[in-house]
């Protein structure tokens, strides 16, 4: 969806001369040179060199994924770790895989039966839930369990509405679906919260006390944290720039609190971006990656920690390379980081790390 959103919206603009749209070819090109932007052939990309142990030490290289992908999700089950869908160079994908982390190895498992990009979804009592997401122009409801126990999928109730662009977050056995919108341009952007349980096959959706709710955005993060929600970054969902601006990336941090349904706005991270993910650890939340702009002229190797206790944000070693749109979770106390893109449209990275929060003792 990365070069859909980007066809159609170089199609509403009108450059002005040949002169502008020669500056921004011009432009494209530097950053492709002084960055490396090249791929292998292979769909993955500028993948980061294999040793880091010198200059990120917090960070592991491990096995690549069999695919590039960005936009993907990633679940736990049996200490097992799944990427599903997303896209590769552009295209969405069906595609899942599972990682052993005994062998450092990934094995191909049967397809998802419907491919999209912007996919999100969780794990709930070992089986794996895609929800939502994009394809072919079309925004979608679908809702399909994966069992790993016998690698296979089936379909289960729709969302009440269409969604991309938005999160997906497991709380007491059920999924917590926030925010997202439907088509591109976006023609309705949600604030509700639809819960889905799984045992039941049902859905239902969360009656605010009042008119707040989630600031409009896409391309944000949410995490759980001492039992309340957090969602952060993005892009603005209802702002389209003018001719030959992009869109910036936004700090802002919401807090959500399934107990009392309000929401309250947090300390803004340090640095605004999109397309990063946010991984919680012990209770702290790790913001890593993302990109200073739709149509981004940076990404970010950035690790911010947040701890919501104290509300206020640490700077932590970086990653060893940018990304947008990559995937991550969390098992044993480690935050595993798979694929994602870069400053193109079609990036697609297949590398695989892993983080380990206690040995960073960076302060700032």
């Amino acid at each position: 969806m990365f070069l859909k959103l980007k066809e159609r919206k170089s199609k509403m603009k009108k450059m002005t001369n040949v002169v502008s749209v020669a500056a921004i070819l011009i432009l494209m090109l530097s950053f492709a040179d002084c960055s490396k932007q090249e791929n292998d052939g292979n769909g993955n990309g500028n993948d980061p060199p294999q040793d880091t142990t010198d200059l990120y030490p917090c960070w592991t290289k491990l096995e690549n994924m069999k695919n590039s992908r960005n936009t993907h999700m990633v679940t736990v089950v049996d200490n097992m770790i799944y990427v599903t869908g997303g896209a590769v160079k552009g295209s969405p994908t069906n595609s899942i895989e599972k990682y052993d982390l005994s062998s450092n190895s990934w094995s191909t498992k049967a397809n998802m039966p419907t491919e999209r990009e912007f996919v999100r979804g969780c794990a709930v009592n070992g089986k794996i839930y895609a929800i939502g997401g994009w394809a072919d122009d079309k925004t979608f409801n679908v809702v399909e369990e994966y069992d790993p126990a016998t690698n296979s999928w089936s379909s289960k109730s729709p969302m009440p509405t269409k969604r991309w662009g938005h999160v997906a977050i497991e709380l007491d056995d059920k999924i917590y679906v926030i925010g997202g919108g439907r088509d591109w341009p976006i023609v309705e952007y949600y604030k509700t919260i639809e819960i889905f349980d799984p045992q039941t096959d049902t859905w239902s959706t969360i009656t605010r006390q009042s008119e707040t709710g989630i600031t409009p955005r896409w391309g944000y993060s949410a995490c759980m944290a001492n039992g309340k929600i957090y969602v952060m970054g993005g892009v603005k969902a209802d702002y389209y720039p003018p001719s030959g601006e992009s869109i910036p990336a936004m700090d802002i941090v919401e807090e959500f609190d399934p107990a009392t349904n309000v929401w309250k706005l947090k300390a803004s991270m340090p640095t605004a971006r999109w397309g990063l993910k946010a991984v919680t650890v012990n209770n702290k939340i790790y913001a890593v990656g993302g990109g200073d702009t739709y149509e981004a002229l940076k990404t970010y190797d950035i690790v911010e920690m947040y701890d919501p206790v104290t509300d206020t944000w640490v700077t932590k070693s970086p990653m060893p390379k940018g990304r947008i749109a990559a995937a991550a979770c969390e098992l044993d106390n480690m935050i595993y980081v798979t694929g994602g893109g870069g400053i193109f449209a079609f990036d697609s990275y297949s590398d695989f790390f892993v983080y380990d929060p206690s040995c960073d003792t960076k302060k700032e």
